[in-house]
């Protein structure tokens, strides 16, 4: 027989001392939501097989996808040139200083002056 101390610290059933038997559980939910899920997760059809959504396709549509397909290309090399301006622009921070950067930019270098003349340090 266990000790109180031994009691309190062993987790309880609801049914423990009562005389309730509770039913076992044959729930087939876990099972289910495998299937469901191998369901979803594994091709209906081999992958190197023309789907019906493609079977389906109109010239028209195949038209459209290769426009955007190009498009989608154009894009990306924009992108990436403006990714290998930005890492040569990185690299050249480093050794800027403020008056190469106000000759470049009058505008900056005029608002500037103006806050000087006008003793805003804030």
């Amino acid at each position: 027989m266990c000790s109180l101390a031994c009691s309190l610290l062993l987790p309880r059933s609801p049914a423990r001392g009562t005389g309730l038997k509770l039913p076992v559980y044959e729930g087939k939910e876990e099972e289910q939501l495998k299937a469901k899920f191998q369901e979803l997760v594994s091709p209906t059809q081999p992958t190197d097989a023309p789907s019906f959504a493609h079977s389906m396709a109109t010239p028209l549509q195949d038209k459209a996808a290769l426009a955007m397909e190009a498009s989608a290309k154009k894009r990306m090399g924009e992108l990436e040139a403006m990714l290998v301006a930005l890492t040569e622009e990185k690299a050249k921070i480093k050794t800027l200083t403020v008056d190469q950067v106000l000759a470049a930019d009058p505008a900056l270098r005029a608002e500037l002056n103006k806050e000087i003349v006008e003793d805003k340090w804030y």
